[in-house]
């Protein structure tokens, strides 16, 4: 987490008002980056994600109007390629682009394929006959 935070420290020092950085474009991937990224510019750089909001960045299909915002951005963030396998050919020898699971010391958090599809024992949370009752207590009448 320390590493995370001195490279988006970093970040903001790149976009610092003394390094004349009011023009430069920054293009981030998902609105959480882009977020990260006007939080440190302060508005000295524009920035824009590409994906619209509500998108998910393991199916999204990249369009040509996002290829022109890459090739013009002069920073593009993203969180790489195990999850924005979409942008991995157009990125892959970019210097302009920063991958944050590229990143030293950065410590990320791996799940298996599918963490919930081996829950046969959560099948009957729904049937619970003993919480059916909660409903109707008698003593619970006068909170209304």
């Amino acid at each position: 987490m320390r590493r995370l935070l001195l490279s988006c420290s970093s970040l903001g020092l790149l976009f610092s008002s003394h390094l004349h950085a009011a023009d430069l474009n920054v293009v981030t991937t998902v609105k959480p980056l882009n977020l990260i990224v006007q939080e440190l510019t302060h508005g000295v750089a524009s920035s824009e994600s590409l994906l619209p909001a509500g998108s998910s960045p393991h199916d999204y299909a990249l369009k040509p109007s996002d290829a022109k915002k890459i090739q013009q951005a002069d920073l593009v963030i993203w969180a790489g390629p195990e999850l924005e396998m979409f942008l991995t050919k157009m990125l892959k020898d970019n210097p302009r682009a920063l991958a944050l699971t590229a990143q030293e010391g950065i410590d990320f958090r791996y799940y298996g394929e599918d963490s919930h599809a081996d829950h046969a024992d959560h099948a009957d949370h729904a049937d619970h006959a003993d919480h059916a009752d909660h409903a109707d207590h008698a003593d619970h009448a006068d909170h209304a």
